[in-house]
């Protein structure tokens, strides 16, 4: 995703705060529709017809990588959930932050624009 922002959430459908800022997520991917902005939900060890149960009831259509339980989560030395990064266009992680944020508006929203920006005239 060379040249591209990327925000890479990790989440569990049994995590309150990832639940309460998903919806926010997907906001953000349709106001960031068609610019240089990718985004990755992940989730380890939970089973694909469990996260599948829980965004069909929620009504949300999202990209989700379905990891092996800790296969991941350990390279980016995730302490907690939701834990989300984000990636320049450059591939280097810019940002993290753990816990729960409002990602399609206020400060954060502006933060990503700014990357999103720099991948325009990368």
């Amino acid at each position: 995703m060379q040249g591209r922002v990327v925000l890479v959430n990790f989440w569990a459908t049994w995590c309150g705060p990832c639940k309460e800022e998903l919806p926010s997520l997907v906001r953000l991917k349709e106001k960031l529709a068609g610019k240089p902005y990718d985004w990755i939900a992940v989730n380890d060890g939970e089973s694909p017809a469990a996260i599948r149960r829980y965004l069909d009831r929620a009504k949300l259509d999202l990209p989700v990588w379905i990891g092996p339980e800790d296969s991941i989560t350990s390279d980016w030395n995730i302490r907690g959930l939701p834990m989300t990064f984000l990636v320049d266009a450059k591939g280097k992680v810019r940002y993290w932050v753990y816990g729960q944020r409002d990602w399609d508006q206020g400060e954060t929203f502006k933060l990503i624009q700014s990357l999103v920006a720099e991948a325009g005239h990368a």
